[in-house]
């Protein structure tokens, strides 16, 4: 397939599973939101289909880098934004409270990295991914919503990783396809919970078995484009977001996990060091 009906394919696909993920009557839907490239599309094809979103986004004071992003789309689309920054201090805090959530599914994870055995405290990737997604369940849903969606698995299907680039074009879509697996067998489980603590629950649009079954076999030309540096990961993707109406700033935005961009990793290892030295 040429790039033009590539694109084609996945805006409808994309359109549809959207349609499908939303639960009726529990509208608006709460977007897990960072202001990059995948949560700014999810946003822009809801608001497309005339489905009412509230943008929410959680970070660390002083540390918060997605914030202008997230405050320049919400204006520009007039979107509702209900922003859960915290302080440092606070961020530790939470840091120990989920670790507890996290071992009450741990058997979830013993496949996989999490080991209930030994503890959270070996695992601060898992708690500093779960953080982000706690504060948008509290403040969501203290305001009165139900169901909420997010934008995961875009890099395990267009290939957003920094790692991607090194693999070679034969093997990516094998690896990918790992990635993607492993992300609805373990993350979606995690953010998941997250949510059901507060009696709410999360859509995962991105996972749509249709949607994600043609975004795995594209092309690898089409996911990662060297020569465009930085912007040539998930190539095909950005140029849809574009497509869509999604401003520059947020459809080529720098890559930047979201456990480093809300400043939660940061704190979390905090917490791992005074835990060993106590």
């Amino acid at each position: 397939m040429e790039e033009a009906q590539i694109l084609e394919k996945l805006d409808t696909l994309l359109e549809q599973a959207v349609r499908r993920s939303v639960v009726a009557g529990s509208q608006p839907i709460g977007l897990v939101f960072s202001g990059g490239v995948d949560s700014s599309l999810l946003a822009k094809v809801h608001l497309d289909l005339n489905i009412p979103i509230t943008l929410i986004c959680a970070g660390v004071k002083g540390f918060f880098k997605d914030e202008p992003f997230v405050d320049s789309f919400a204006k520009k689309f007039s979107l509702p934004l209900i922003k859960a920054v915290i302080e440092p201090e606070e961020a530790r805090l939470l840091a120990s409270k989920l670790a507890s959530i996290l071992r009450k599914i741990g058997l979830d994870f013993q496949n996989y990295e999490f080991n209930p055995k030994r503890g959270w405290e070996n695992q601060p990737l898992q708690v500093s991914l779960a953080m982000p997604f706690y504060l948008a369940a509290q403040s969501g849903s203290a305001q009165g919503i139900t169901a909420f969606a997010c934008a995961q698995a875009g890099d395990e299907l267009f290939g957003g990783g920094f790692s991607h680039q090194s693999v070679s074009p034969i093997e990516l879509n094998q690896v990918l396809k790992q990635a993607f697996d492993r992300l609805m067998a373990v993350d979606q489980i995690r953010d998941k919970a997250m949510f059901s603590h507060f009696g709410a629950s999360l859509l995962y649009p991105l996972a749509d078995p249709e949607f994600s079954a043609f975004s795995l076999v594209i092309s690898p030309e089409y996911k990662i484009r060297a020569d465009l540096g930085e912007q040539g990961r998930k190539y095909i993707w950005r140029q849809l977001a574009l497509k869509r109406g999604v401003p520059k700033e947020n459809a080529l935005r720098k890559k930047h996990a979201m456990q480093y961009s809300s400043g939660f990793w940061r704190e979390v290892v905090k917490v791992l060091k005074q835990d060993k030295t106590s």
